[in-house]
């Protein structure tokens, strides 16, 4: 996706302001994040509602019009696909790459490049998908592997507010990294997401 595309999407979706139904752009960021870490393939029907209407308590369509909807609908999905193989891509690097002086991810979120984004927005929308889609498989998880998601956690709930002002960025890092990691195990033990 452009820069354009990404304002575009962004802009739709926060129309309505503090009161938007919808997902902002990096929590929906973070949803498409877990959706690519479960490997189970999930359908885009079982997910696309929730982009607009996270609570589920939209009683009409946020679409003006037919055309409007058919270009939201494809800046969307082509958000999922870039976060999909933004992921695929990380994690097909090796050791020399990332060793590099002048490595740069193939992907990221756009909370890191734009202050307006919100990292706290990121890994809700990350724990929603995991709680949305796989519950039962994230409650074990998170369980066995504490250290390793406290990032997420702690930036997706209420404890983000005892987060220090200095300790904030190097936490909002280290939920990124989480993230990755969490991607790594569950796909390397699973088969590979579809792009749609």
């Amino acid at each position: 996706m452009t820069l354009e595309q990404k304002q575009q999407l962004r802009d739709f979706l926060m129309k309505d302001g503090e009161d938007s139904p919808a997902m902002t752009f990096s929590m929906m960021e973070g949803f498409f994040a877990a959706i690519a870490t479960i490997p189970t393939v999930i359908d885009p029907q079982e997910w696309m509602s929730m982009i607009f209407d996270v609570d589920d308590e939209l009683e009409e369509t946020p679409f003006a019009s037919q055309d409007e909807a058919d270009v939201i609908l494809a800046l969307v999905v082509a958000s999922h696909n870039d976060v999909v193989t933004g992921l695929e891509e990380i994690l097909a690097l090796d050791d020399e790459e990332l060793e590099r002086e002048d490595f740069e991810f193939p992907w990221t979120p756009l909370f890191l490049t734009d202050e307006e984004e919100s990292p706290e927005d990121f890994a809700m929308g990350f724990l929603l998908g995991m709680q949305s889609f796989a519950d039962d498989e994230w409650e074990t998880y998170a369980k066995d592997n504490v250290e390793l998601v406290a990032p997420v956690v702690i930036l997706a709930t209420e404890l983000a507010n005892e987060v220090s002002d200095e300790e904030y960025p190097d936490m909002c890092v280290a939920m990124f990294n989480s993230v990755l990691d969490v991607h790594e195990e569950w796909r390397t033990a699973g088969d590979e997401p579809s792009v749609n």
